[in-house]
């Protein structure tokens, strides 16, 4: 709790979180209501490129799963049937040491 990295790591879990819930909304939307969540989720995204430049060295590997969530989340909005699967992978590799580590608290 005293690393000085602990409040970032914090902010990432909490932005992960809000793409979680985001994700769950978007599955259970309308096909003509995903746009706007997958919008809102894309503010989160930002959010989590600034936290990483700021935060994180701009780090390569975070910014590459970033990326792949943005992939995901896109194709979650699209899908006929959208499940959480859809973004598991990229959730999970943010969450772990290659990502902002969030997992461990």
């Amino acid at each position: 709790m005293n690393h000085p990295q602990s409040k970032y790591i914090f902010a990432a879990a909490r932005l992960e979180d809000a793409i979680r819930d985001g994700a769950n909304h978007i599955m259970a939307a309308q096909p003509s209501e995903r746009g706007e969540l997958l919008a809102a989720c894309e503010q989160h995204l930002a959010s989590m490129r600034t936290l990483n430049a700021d935060h994180f060295r701009s780090s390569p590997s975070i910014a590459l799963i970033i990326d792949e969530l943005q992939v995901a989340l896109r194709a979650l909005a699209m899908s006929e049937s959208p499940h959480f699967d859809i973004i598991w992978p990229a959730l999970s590799r943010l969450e772990s040491e290659e990502g902002f580590g969030t997992f461990a608290i």
